[in-house]
């Protein structure tokens, strides 16, 4: 319960998968503050940038009760 999944690829000029990470991160705790709950990642997983690849993002996370 209150297990969420987030993924995305990054932009033209993202070119580490950690730039990625943190908007998801940002995204996943507006999600759970705006059920008054506080997020608390759990696993997370990313793939660089190389020629003809966007870099990549995943993070698993879960919204706790404050």
């Amino acid at each position: 319960p209150n297990t969420y999944m987030l993924g995305r690829l990054g932009g033209f000029f993202d070119f580490s998968s950690s730039a990625v990470k943190a908007r998801l991160y940002a995204e996943g705790a507006k999600y759970c503050s705006a059920k008054n709950m506080v997020m608390t990642p759990y696993a997370s997983s990313g793939k660089d940038s190389r020629p003809y690849e966007y870099a990549s993002a995943e993070i698993q996370f879960r919204c706790i009760e404050k």
